[in-house]
């Protein structure tokens, strides 16, 4: 997941300072991440179908 956040999501560095902006942001690049793996474990099921 962090691989792929730094390589592929656009993450290499923060640009924010603080805690809580950094935590929104990571949060947010973690959310994609979920979201774009969830699809990739559907497609086989739903090509299937």
């Amino acid at each position: 997941m962090f691989g792929w956040i730094k390589q592929w999501g656009g993450l290499r560095q923060f640009k924010l300072r603080g805690t809580e902006k950094v935590s929104a942001v990571f949060g947010l690049h973690v959310i994609a991440y979920n979201l774009i793996r969830l699809g990739n474990l559907l497609r086989p099921a739903m090509a299937a179908a």
